[in-house]
């Protein structure tokens, strides 16, 4: 049911006060695009006084999920699918013939989700388990840590990067962060304690270690 969904991305922060609240602004009577707006505006519309205490960074990276998320929701609406009788179909879920495309699409979904130590879902990722689950989920076989990462795949220059290659920080004895490349020389990833899944810009990272191709 379309209610399930927005209740179960909506867990994701701090047990669902958020998912609760939206859920309380409609009911069965409206339609699939009503119920997403109506929820959508309301997670937007309280977002900071959730993530109060985080910082104006955190807070931005969360607001701008809640706004990918409808887009996403409503496109599937949009091209067909209804979310009251079933699920989508694999055609409908799948953006791009591209793998690495595809695994970008995935990990762009969990934009605003806290980092979370040894975390491997959409409750909270560390950086290899981000990696991992949106390979996982358009059936790239990844390993679980970032060293047994970085001593897969095949290496790629950086001048040759495409989305959905991985790319790791650190040195060669001690590989000690990972990411998503998405074009344009940014990545995607998630940093550290404190901090939530995000887009940042290779040019920033003076530790930039060497890429990875899975797809």
């Amino acid at each position: 049911a379309l209610m399930e969904l927005i209740y179960s991305t909506a867990i994701q922060f701090g047990g669902g006060s958020l998912g609760l609240s939206a859920l309380g602004s409609v009911n069965a009577n409206m339609s699939d695009k009503d119920i997403i707006n109506a929820s959508y505006d309301n997670k937007i519309a309280n977002y900071k006084s959730y993530f109060k205490s985080s910082s104006a960074d955190v807070q931005e990276s969360v607001r701008n999920r809640f706004k990918n998320e409808r887009n996403d929701v409503l496109a599937l609406v949009g091209r067909g699918g209804s979310f009251r009788s079933g699920t989508a179909s694999k055609k409908q879920n799948v953006r791009t013939s591209s793998k690495g495309a595809q695994m970008v699409n995935v990990a762009k979904k969990y934009l605003g989700t806290p980092y979370s130590w040894g975390g491997t879902s959409p409750s909270g990722f560390d950086c290899s388990g981000l990696v991992q689950y949106a390979a996982s989920k358009v059936g790239i076989s990844v390993p679980r840590t970032t060293y047994e990462q970085v001593q897969g795949g095949r290496e790629v220059s950086k001048n040759n990067l495409q989305p959905g290659d991985l790319v790791f920080f650190g040195s060669s004895s001690d590989p000690h962060h990972v990411g998503i490349y998405i074009g344009g020389g940014q990545y995607i990833h998630s940093p550290k304690t404190g901090d939530v899944v995000k887009v940042s810009s290779l040019n920033g990272r003076s530790d930039y270690l060497t890429a990875r191709r899975y797809t």
